[in-house]
């Protein structure tokens, strides 16, 4: 590949979201553990899509 800037509007490599996403989820689910599932769920795919 080349040094390119990729028009996709991504600022990082794939492998850079994970960590980012995988500390977020982790920490949410500290603070959010006695939620139940349903409002777990939406917490976990609204973090994802802002840090994506």
């Amino acid at each position: 590949m080349s040094g390119e800037e990729q028009p996709n509007g991504k600022w990082a490599p794939w492998w850079i979201y994970v960590p980012v996403i995988l500390g977020s989820n982790y920490v949410k689910q500290s603070l959010v553990q006695d939620l139940p599932v349903v409002v777990n769920a939406v917490l976990t795919l609204a973090l994802v899509g802002t840090l994506s």
